[in-house]
């Protein structure tokens, strides 16, 4: 970025992507808590293992869906209170990025079922492409819209990789456990697992 459009453009950037970390700790502390479930389960029974990928899957993407939407709402006025309008023009960067985080969800229960069986050369190959794609696009992408904003360009490109990761991720996940553990239209229906599950959450609260 620095290269292509200037250090003011690096430090842009670097605001924006710093906001979107500090939120998606909260599905990184998911994926850790996951990933002995999934090891356990995937070497005992795959149909379970795939059974929870599909549910974690569906509860990351609408959690994840939920708190982009908080942060739309909430981030910017927070940021203009506590440093007034010094960081006015990693907004628009940090909305873009944002758009990232249902993806991030939807992959989030992918990447530990990859470590449970074993499948660690295929997250590298997938972090290598995804690489690869990224930054000649990014650049060209910054080349033309560093006149309105020197961090548009990787902004851009942020949500564009994280689905393109999770596409790759969900692919390699089917050929490894001969289907996928789970399908988009499912992320849309309220079954009766659902139903069960939120009256136990309401129960216990």
């Amino acid at each position: 970025i620095g290269w292509l459009a200037g250090i003011n453009a690096v430090a842009i950037y670097q605001v924006a992507i710093q906001i979107f970390n500090y939120i998606n700790m909260f599905l990184s502390a998911s994926e850790s808590v996951l990933g002995p479930i999934l090891s356990k389960e995937l070497n005992r029974n795959v149909e379970v293992g795939k059974f929870i990928i599909s549910r974690m899957s569906k509860y990351a993407f609408w959690l994840s869906s939920m708190i982009m939407i908080m942060s739309y709402l909430t981030v910017p006025w927070a940021i203009k209170l506590l440093f007034g309008h010094k960081y006015d023009v990693s907004i628009l960067p940090f909305y873009i990025i944002l758009l990232a985080l249902p993806f991030v969800g939807l992959s989030m229960p992918l990447r530990p079922a990859f470590f449970a069986i074993k499948g660690q050369k295929h997250l590298l190959k997938i972090h290598f492409l995804v690489t690869a794609i990224m930054y000649p696009l990014a650049a060209i992408l910054t080349i033309f819209l560093r006149e309105i904003n020197g961090a548009l360009g990787f902004a851009i490109m942020f949500p564009v990789i994280a689905l393109l990761a999770w596409i790759f991720r969900a692919l390699d996940i089917r050929k490894l456990l001969g289907s996928m553990p789970f399908q988009l239209k499912h992320l849309f229906v309220f079954d009766k697992y659902d139903r069960d599950l939120l009256s136990r959450i309401r129960g216990a609260v």
